[in-house]
């Protein structure tokens, strides 16, 4: 019978036990941070003056959407998977015009819904309307803007979850 003795093994054994827990829970801490930063990142989109967007900066009258990029907000959606090794983090808005700010609209009808007539404001001017013939509107792009933004952060988050990592590994 040969035997083998391999030096150090056992240590190798409790180490690797803990190496899931502690890359599980730096993972965690690199999705929330990194979701953070971009839901943070497209917020201030909406602040910057006009060169910001090309001279062409968003219409503004109520602040939802801006408002809703905030984490623990109404209408956010902030998400960081809840599996013990995290893959994922996800943010965003449920306001529903939200994806016309960020991609832009088409030439498009405005109906009624819930009403017989549309009811807004132009000015002080009172308006109803059985139909509005809407232009459509140009990108403005603050979510994809904010993670692109948010890229350098993002890898520094990155590198020290690893450089937590192999900390933890060194024990």
């Amino acid at each position: 019978m040969i035997e083998v003795e391999i030096k150090g093994l056992d240590e190798m054994i409790r180490k690797s036990a803990a190496l899931p827990e502690a890359l599980g829970r730096e993972l965690r801490t690199f999705f929330d941070k990194s979701a953070f930063k971009v839901l943070e990142k497209a917020q201030r989109r909406f602040v910057q003056k006009g060169e910001a967007w090309g001279g062409n900066r968003p219409h503004v009258r109520t602040n939802r959407l801006r408002s809703s990029l905030t984490k623990g907000g109404l209408e956010n959606i902030y998400e960081v998977d809840k599996a013990s090794l995290p893959l994922w983090a996800k943010v965003g808005t449920n306001v529903n015009y939200a994806l016309a700010v960020e991609m832009g609209a088409r030439p498009h009808e405005i109906k009624p819904v819930q009403k017989k007539a549309l009811h807004f404001f132009i000015g002080a001017r009172e308006i109803f309307a059985k139909l509005v013939h809407h232009p459509g509107s140009p990108p403005h792009p603050y979510l994809s803007t904010g993670l692109e933004e948010s890229l350098g952060d993002i890898d520094r988050y990155l590198a020290q979850a690893g450089e937590n990592v192999r900390r933890e590994w060194e024990k």
